[in-house]
């Protein structure tokens, strides 16, 4: 992974209408010395942590994406047995008058697309 942070830095002190002075106040250094940072694809850890404070953006996180926690085989298994198919059946009546089956029809089919979005298969 290449990052330029000097660039990415720039760019996002532009968008956030931060200027060099401001920024080179904050980690201790002359305006000038902040076009050499712009520069550079380099910088020390106090100075991006500084930057980042003052520009609320964390610059960290383009170094190394998130880092996934290691679970044991235990979690595993459960989560997974979490997710095995589950049966359940059930009966269900509705009392409306015979001249209106069209509606319980359009009904059961709104069931049947709801059912399907949450992930679950409604067999007759």
């Amino acid at each position: 992974m290449n990052i330029h942070i000097g660039k990415k830095i720039r760019e996002v002190a532009q968008e956030k209408h931060i200027k060099a002075k401001e920024i080179g106040e904050v980690i201790g250094t002359v305006p000038r010395n902040m076009y050499t940072i712009f520069n550079d694809d380099d910088i020390g850890v106090q100075r991006l942590w500084k930057i980042s404070e003052l520009l609320n953006f964390n610059f960290f996180k383009l170094f190394h994406p998130p880092i996934k926690e290691k679970r044991s085989v235990l979690e595993e298994e459960n989560e997974a047995a979490d997710y095995q198919e589950a049966k359940i059946s059930f009966n269900m009546q509705f009392k409306h008058p015979i001249k209106k089956i069209t509606n319980v029809g359009a009904f059961m089919k709104q069931v049947h697309d709801m059912a399907k979005t949450m992930g679950i298969e409604i067999v007759e």
